[in-house]
């Protein structure tokens, strides 16, 4: 026995290590890239991170089942966060789709999934760092990793060769592959530098490397995080900047100081700046440099800003009406969404119509969290700052305690303008739980778990048997985590994308044999990613139908197998109408060839259209396919339903104009045309697109054909304006 316990506690430094070394890898998660997957900027990353959560977080319990660790100290913020968490998972087992709900998709890799790895890393976080030197190695990781990120933004900028150009284009993405994520990023490494700066500061030092290493890294990260054209973490950090500064003013007013009047008098000229930017917005100045101009364009009338205002509006009064106490369901504001279409955002073909996030963390909460999630969400908020209050009193020091309350209410401002994504979370909750063990208590978790904590917990009287029974089951829960979280999606994805190389390369009846095999190992290996995979059944048909090596047979195989998964993916998601018209135009396709296709269409866009009656999409479909059908009355009467829920829109008088060409109302047609020409006009562009000037010159062919002069001239008094 003694030397069983020996053996153990000799390895117990090297757990802890491992344990450590686990969190700070976990910082890295940003810079994971990897190309032969599915979103190489979202899935490898997640995967990484989880895989490190699924190996350090046994080992914890491990140690913790042998008292070389403690269990987190109890804190009200870590208990909001649990129930939170909570909160979601019973939401979503009362959802439509648990699975879906607790795997998410490649894009987004959040779910369920993420919430309980997230939980998993705070834990550990508060378990393994009890002072306040430990919490600063994690810190200084952070910002080093934030270092890495802005200099390949820089080079980025700089258009070095060996550097992958930004997927932002103008706006820089660095390695995290979109510019808002690493405007958001920067942001919360700005704080932790200006954190780490404070303390040198409040220590005297204030000529010490440090201060030069952090000052200089939030000047570079700032600079980053303007050219990302950010416009929510640059108000998210200017209202940082602008609490800690009116703090300063409040708490040093007795002082009065030069610096005192200097710091005022930045905050004046800071205001003026700011305004300056608005009010002369057409100014060659602001032009010049991108993100004032985009500021400058900041506007309750910009398409961007009314499409969200009106997707909150729907989200508060319609979706959360229905169902207020617990939610839709983590993942499930799709749904919601679709079945409270703002079809008013819909102003032309290329309108941004498809969310499944409402770009507002607090909306997304409450919409699938409900009024209880909701609650528990902003309560972490609440706890923390009311804290953050009692510490100023406490220690008889402002500085500190304001910098993270300014943070916190700055990064909940943030919240209106982004949704959860990896990049920020690994760091938002390493400062998260780096500010609950600020407000812990031991003696009253254990007061108030202590069952618990006897039953895992070593004891002097606990017998061998029993330590090797507990260890092997945190084997196996590693194991299977590393399994089913980690090796299962990573084969599923992969495996996935191959399917495509093989398509394009495939010769013989073999090669398209080993394609399908392929794609349905992927499918069927996890739930995570079906709606992704069954989308992509539609790229993959085509591949094999414009290979010249595919038989007719094998083309057939590949239609009936695309249509075999769209409908039984739809069949599971019936609320998801953008899987409907993946196979709604499948049907179109397929009814190229087999007319009775068109109206098995007509009777899935009108089952569509009862679900999600607002959505211009279903509309136009079902006009289309009743034109091919030669029910002209029934076409019109969907292009008039359009036209009624998106009036401001271009395309319905469009789709309108083609009917009355069709039914020969040619005074119709002629108004409906000049609202067209006239919605061009205002917006500054030409009196028709490429497009429509194609169907013009369609529509002056078939009068000329009929020798219809009044429609003549009236068709090329439009083509020649």
């Amino acid at each position: 026995m003694l030397k069983f316990r020996s053996y153990f506690a000799e390895k117990d430094a090297i757990w802890k290590l491992i344990i450590r070394l686990g969190l700070s890898l976990a910082l890295f998660a940003p810079l994971v890239i990897y190309n032969d997957t599915y979103f190489p900027f979202i899935f490898p990353r997640n995967i990484y991170f989880r895989l490190i959560i699924d190996i350090i977080f046994p080992l914890y319990l491990w140690l913790v089942i042998k008292n070389t660790y403690q269990w987190p100290k109890f804190n009200k913020g870590l208990v909001f966060f649990v129930l939170f968490i909570l909160t979601l998972t019973i939401s979503s087992i009362f959802g439509r789709h648990f699975l879906f709900s607790f795997w998410s998709t490649f894009e987004r890799m959040d779910g369920l999934a993420n919430w309980y790895h997230i939980l998993m890393y705070v834990i550990v976080l508060l378990g393994v760092n009890r002072s306040e030197k430990d919490w600063c190695i994690l810190f200084k990781t952070s910002i080093f990793v934030a270092w890495i990120i802005s200099l390949y933004a820089l080079g980025q900028a700089m258009n070095l060769s060996f550097f992958m150009p930004s997927s932002g284009g103008q706006r820089l993405a660095s390695t995290l592959g979109n510019a808002a994520y690493v405007g958001s990023y920067l942001f919360l490494n700005i704080v932790i530098a200006s954190y780490l700066v404070l303390k040198k500061i409040q220590n005297k030092d204030f000529f010490s490397w440090g201060v030069f290493y952090y000052g200089l890294g939030i000047i570079l990260f700032t600079a980053i995080l303007l050219a990302t054209e950010t416009r929510g973490a640059f108000l998210g950090l200017s209202l940082f900047v602008f609490l800690f500064l009116l703090a300063y003013l409040y708490y040093e007013r007795h002082k009065r100081n030069v610096f005192y009047y200097f710091v005022g008098a930045l905050m004046i000229a800071g205001f003026i700046f700011v305004s300056s930017i608005f009010i002369q917005k057409n100014s060659a100045w602001v032009k010049a440099v991108p993100i004032f101009s985009r500021l400058a364009n900041i506007s309750l009338s910009d398409t961007t800003t009314q499409s969200r205002l009106m997707i909150w509006k729907n989200s508060i009064l319609y979706s959360f009406k229905e169902k207020p106490l617990i939610g839709w369901g983590e993942e499930n504001f799709t749904d919601a969404f679709n079945k409270y279409f703002p079809s008013k955002i819909f102003v032309t073909m290329g309108s941004e119509v498809w969310y499944d996030r409402p770009h507002n963390i607090l909306v997304q909460h409450l919409v699938q969290g409900g009024l209880v999630g909701f609650g528990f969400y902003s309560a972490i908020f609440i706890y923390l700052l009311l804290g953050l209050k009692k510490l100023i009193k406490q220690n008889n020091s402002w500085s500190v305690p304001v910098l993270w309350a300014a943070f916190l209410l700055a990064f909940l401002a943030q919240d209106f303008f982004i949704f959860d994504n990896l990049n920020v979370n690994v760091v938002f909750y390493l400062i998260l739980a780096y500010l609950f063990s600020k407000f812990a208590s031991v003696s009253e978790f254990k007061e108030r778990f202590s069952n618990f904590f006897l039953f895992w917990q070593d004891r002097s009287n606990q017998s061998q048997r029993k330590l090797v029974v507990r260890g092997v089951l945190l084997v196996l829960l590693s194991f299977s985590l590393v399994y089913f979280m980690v090796w299962k999606p990573w084969q599923s994805n992969t495996v996935f994308v191959k399917t495509f190389f093989y398509a394009s390369q495939a010769k013989t009846a073999e090669d398209f044999a080993k394609v399908k095999s392929d794609w349905l190992l992927g499918y069927y290996t996890v739930p995570l990613g079906d709606k992704e995979k069954v989308a992509g059944l539609n790229d993959l048909l085509d591949l094999v139908i414009g290979n010249p090596y595919a038989t007719n047979d094998i083309r057939f195989e590949f239609i009936n197998l695309t249509g075999q998964y769209l409908e039984s993916n739809y069949a599971k998601y019936p609320m998801d109408i953008r899987s409907g018209m993946f196979l709604s135009n499948f049907y179109q396709f397929v009814g190229t060839f087999d007319p009775s296709f068109i109206d098995q269409d007509i009777a899935l866009l009108e089952s569509m259209a009862e679900l999600a009656p607002w959505r211009l999409e279903i509309k136009f479909a079902l006009q289309k396919d009743y034109q091919r059908k030669g029910d002209l009355p029934k076409a019109k009467e969907q292009a008039l339903l359009a036209r009624d829920l998106a009036p401001n829109s271009r395309d319905v008088y469009w789709k309108l104009a083609e009917i009355y060409w069709q039914t020969k109302e040619y005074q119709e047609f002629e108004a409906n045309v000049q609202k067209v020409r006239a919605w061009n006009r205002d917006r500054g562009m030409d009196n028709f697109d490429q497009p429509q000037i194609a169907d013009l010159n369609n529509y002056l062919q078939q009068a000329k054909s009929a020798k219809q002069k009044d429609l003549i001239d009236m068709l090329e008094g439009f083509l020649q304006e």
